[in-house]
């Protein structure tokens, strides 16, 4: 008999994704789709929905990602048969302890709309979409980690070496990113929404619920420029994701505050900032220093 471990569940594998199955099942399909609906008038509703999204962004896709890209990396390499299994099993877990919690939570709060019955009709639906996408996002994850790793050997094998201070591109687009970050995701988008709350009934509500947010979303901002600056490969992929993210965002913005004159030159200056930022980031300079660079015996001509 071969001399292979038979080992069924990885710990650490099955408890993060049932922590993160039970709590985007918990937030997506339920809260977010029922709770808002009873919240008048409608645009009170559309605000907390955006907001809800945008939590769910950082909690399930985020934290989800970077939890299994830095704590799980190294075991889907060694132990894949118990990674997959562990994958399945705990989303399937947390799916199902998510949709039950919701189900409760709603008849609670919402006694006369809400039943049993109609939580458990969501349940599968929650259980398809949360299941799959989960365990492929976890596996995605873990692989990401492996191929950083690999990327990094074969950039070692051709004597590759990034520069050991920042170039000036870095310099320039990592102080943009700052200012760009901060100023086109974390306030513009939600400057409309605040603007649009009358009701003082929920403006207190909207602030609470706005403020963690904000916060959380400007730490993000520091954090990436100071990886981008450091020359994180992370760093340098984030903020060029972002900076597209944001081409889109200003686009919407503008258009839709073309009649507010202080909102609409916002929008176009950020748009400016994002445009700038994406050609920063793809200079050679930028590309080097962060280890954008294809692992072949071009990469020594880049470094020259």
């Amino acid at each position: 008999m071969s001399d292979v471990e038979m080992g069924i569940l990885n710990n650490r594998v099955f408890l993060l994704i049932l922590i993160f199955s039970f709590a985007g099942t918990l937030m997506n399909h339920y809260v977010i789709i029922f709770l808002p609906i009873l919240m008048k008038p409608a645009y009170i509703m559309g605000a907390f929905i955006m907001i809800l999204y945008a939590y769910l962004f950082l909690l399930n896709f985020a934290l989800f990602f970077a939890a299994f890209y830095h704590w799980c990396g190294k075991i889907i390499q060694e132990e894949p048969a118990s990674t997959i299994i562990s994958l399945i099993l705990g989303g399937f877990a947390g799916t199902w302890a998510g949709g039950l919690a919701a189900t409760l939570l709603l008849i609670e709060l919402t006694p006369e709309t809400f039943t049993f019955i109609d939580g458990l009709s969501r349940l599968p639906s929650a259980m398809q979409q949360n299941l799959i996408s989960n365990v492929v996002l976890a596996v995605a994850a873990m692989l990401s980690s492996w191929f950083a790793l690999k990327w990094d050997e074969k950039l070692a094998e051709t004597g590759f070496q990034a520069g050991a201070q920042p170039p000036i591109d870095i310099a320039l687009v990592s102080a943009l990113y700052l200012v760009y970050g901060i100023l086109s995701l974390c306030i513009l988008p939600l400057v409309g929404i605040v603007l649009s709350i009358t009701d003082m009934e929920w403006s207190l509500p909207l602030f609470a619920a706005l403020t963690p947010l904000i916060l959380v979303n400007t730490g993000a901002q520091i954090a990436i420029a100071m990886g981008l600056y450091r020359g994180k490969r992370w760093g340098w992929i984030l903020a060029f994701t972002a900076a597209l993210v944001g081409i889109c965002i200003q686009i919407n913005l503008a258009i839709v505050y073309f009649k507010h004159l202080e909102l609409f030159a916002s929008a176009i200056i950020a748009l400016a900032l994002d445009v700038m930022t994406v050609m920063l980031l793809l200079t050679r300079n930028s590309r080097q220093h962060c280890r954008i660079v294809n692992p072949t015996k071009t990469s020594q001509q880049v470094q020259a």
